[in-house]
């Protein structure tokens, strides 16, 4: 089982834990390979067992304006950012789901 997990001591982000004989595993955080922010999102392995898909949300540092701007070019400033690549809002970044095998191993 993949969860996300936030503020563990492990650190947030994606953690992974195994079903062996009824009992369920510790979490083991999957690491700096996924874990790029500690707010990763929709872990999902593909139906074929190949891919492991999963997003995160990363927001950039905001910039100071210098210029005094209206509520219209605030929102479409916001939006126009928002929807850039790395904004984890359309991001779905994906891995060969072996990377799994890996932590079963550990």
């Amino acid at each position: 089982m993949i969860i996300t997990s936030y503020g563990r001591p492990g650190g947030g982000g994606l953690h992974i834990s195994f079903n062996k004989d009824g009992k369920w595993s510790d979490p083991q955080n999957m690491g700096k390979e996924i874990n790029v922010t500690g707010r990763e999102l929709c872990p999902i392995v593909s139906p074929d067992g190949k891919y492991f898909f999963y997003t995160f949300t990363q927001t950039k540092k905001s910039v100071k304006v210098e210029e005094r701007l209206c509520y219209v070019d605030i929102m479409e400033q916001f939006t126009k950012s928002y929807s850039n690549p790395q904004m984890g809002k359309r991001d779905i970044y994906w891995i060969d789901a072996e990377i799994i095998n890996t932590y079963r191993n550990n």
